[in-house]
C-alpha cells in the first residue's frame, strides 16, 4: 500500500514472485521495469532471469550475499543491489 501511495503511476504487485502464470498474466511483456525484492538470493536471482527471458523492460536484482557477486557479473541481471554495499557506502 505504501509503494502503491508513493509511486501512483506504477502497477506495484504483491503475489508469490515464482508464480510464472501470474507475472504473464499481468503483462510482464510489457513492463518498462522488474524489481526482484525478496529476501532469498537464489529466487531474485531466477525471478529476474525469468523477467529477462519476458520483458525488455529494465531489471534490477536485490543480492545480499556478496560471495558470488563476480558470477553474478555474468549473468547480465540488469542492476545488481547489493544492501551491505549501499550501507557501507551511506555511513562512510
Amino acid at each position: 500500500m505504501e509503494l502503491a501511495e508513493q509511486l501512483p503511476g506504477a502497477q506495484i504487485l504483491n503475489e508469490d514472485g515464482s508464480n510464472r502464470e501470474f507475472l504473464l498474466s499481468e503483462g510482464m511483456e510489457s513492463t518498462e521495469a522488474f524489481v526482484a525484492l525478496t529476501n532469498i538470493d537464489e529466487e531474485n536471482v531466477l525471478l529476474t532471469l525469468f523477467a529477462k527471458k519476458h520483458s525488455n523492460g529494465k531489471l534490477v536484482t536485490k543480492v545480499n550475499r556478496l560471495e558470488f557477486d563476480d558470477i553474478l557479473a555474468g549473468l547480465d541481471l540488469g542492476s545488481v543491489v547489493y544492501p551491505k554495499y549501499m550501507t557501507c557506502d551511506y555511513i562512510v
